[in-house]
């Protein structure tokens, strides 16, 4: 009998799937940005640049949750400091 997964596990496979994605993506970037030039072979170029946009979006959304975070827990000091 096949079990579904947990909400957990499975929360636990997309974020280390999205953290191994994005440290290939940071390679990528890396080296392009070190280089200074970019392949000339068109796959390789198409799939570092997925990948260096996945980044961008993954350090994006990072960014936005920690904004979240951060002004629901001013909120919520302020609402308390009101009481």
């Amino acid at each position: 009998r096949v079990q579904p997964l947990s909400t957990r596990a499975f929360a636990a496979l997309v974020v280390g799937f999205v953290v191994i994605v994005s440290l290939l993506a940071w390679g990528t970037a890396r080296d392009v940005l070190i280089e200074g030039t970019v392949s000339s072979d068109p796959v390789t170029f198409l799939v570092g640049s997925l990948l260096v946009a996945l980044f961008v979006a993954v350090w994006l959304g990072g960014l936005g949750l920690i904004g979240f975070a951060s002004a629901l827990r001013s909120g919520l000091w302020t609402a308390d400091a009101l009481r």
